[in-house]
C-alpha cells in the first residue's frame, strides 16, 4: 500500500512538471537582458519568451574563440564527429566545412568548466542532463527546423555571427514540414552576434544560418521529473 502511495505522488508529480513544461506563452516577445545576473535571467525565464542575453559570457572568462587561437592552442587536434575524423587545422584550409553540435571538442579545448559556470544562471536544484555542445562552421550552413525538447536551451556565438529564426508554439502547423523561404514571415529574427545567447523556451522551433566563419556554443539540460518525458516520449 506505502508503495502504491508513493508510485502515485511520484506519477502526480511527474504529470504537473510535463503539463507546466508543455504551456507556452501565446503572446510572448523577445526579451532582451543588457547587464544579466541569475535573478533576473530566471524571472524572466517564467514568461516563456525568447531571451537574447549580453555581456553574459565575458563575466566567466569565456572571452571570443577565434578559429586562429583555437587551432593554435590546439595543434594537431582531430575532431571525432560521430566517427568522422576532421582535423581541425581544415577549417583554415577549406571553404566550406563544418563540426555540428559536437559534444567531445568542449572537454577537449578545456570549456567545459566555463559553459557549467554560465549555465548555473539558467538552471535550478532539479536540473539533469546538462550538456554543451560546440559547432564549428565555415561557408554557408544552416541547422534546420528544430523543436527544443528540453526545460532549457541556449546557444552563445563564440565567434562570428549567426541569424536565428524562432518561432512560437502556435505556428507548429504553419511551419512543419516547409522550407525555411516560406516560414520566416512567423519567426522572431535575431542576429546573433559575438558574445551574444540566445535562450529559446521549451517547445519553441527554430533554426539558424550562417554564411561566414562560426562558432556556436549549444547548451540544454532537463530536470529529474522531465527527463525521460523529453529524451524518449515527446
Amino acid at each position: 500500500m506505502i508503495f502504491f502511495f508513493i508510485m502515485l505522488t511520484l506519477s502526480i508529480i511527474i504529470g504537473k512538471y510535463i503539463y507546466e513544461l508543455n504551456q507556452f506563452n501565446h503572446s510572448a516577445e523577445l526579451k532582451q537582458i543588457q547587464n544579466p545576473n541569475h535573478l533576473e535571467i530566471k524571472e524572466l525565464i517564467k514568461e516563456k519568451s525568447p531571451i537574447v542575453i549580453h555581456n553574459l559570457i565575458g563575466k566567466y572568462d569565456l572571452s571570443e574563440l577565434e578559429l586562429d587561437s583555437l587551432i593554435k592552442n590546439n595543434p594537431g587536434y582531430i575532431i571525432d564527429d560521430n566517427g568522422k575524423n576532421i582535423a581541425l587545422s581544415s577549417f583554415k584550409e577549406y571553404n566550406d566545412i563544418y563540426v555540428l553540435n559536437n559534444k567531445p571538442i568542449v572537454e577537449h579545448i578545456g570549456y567545459k568548466g566555463n559553459l557549467d559556470e554560465i549555465h548555473n544562471s539558467f538552471s535550478d536544484k532539479l536540473s539533469c542532463n546538462i550538456t554543451h555542445e560546440i559547432s564549428i562552421q565555415r561557408g554557408q550552413h544552416f541547422l534546420p527546423l528544430t523543436k527544443n525538447k528540453h526545460n532549457c536551451e541556449y546557444y552563445t556565438q563564440l565567434n562570428g555571427e549567426s541569424t536565428f529564426f524562432l518561432f512560437n508554439p502556435k505556428h507548429e502547423n504553419d511551419i512543419k514540414n516547409k522550407k525555411s523561404g516560406e516560414i520566416k514571415k512567423w519567426a522572431f529574427k535575431i542576429n546573433l552576434k559575438t558574445g551574444l545567447t540566445i535562450y529559446i523556451p521549451p517547445g519553441w522551433y527554430y533554426f539558424y544560418e550562417s554564411d561566414n566563419i562560426s562558432i556556436i556554443g549549444h547548451s540544454y539540460s532537463d530536470n529529474y521529473f522531465t527527463w525521460l518525458y523529453n529524451n524518449y516520449l515527446r
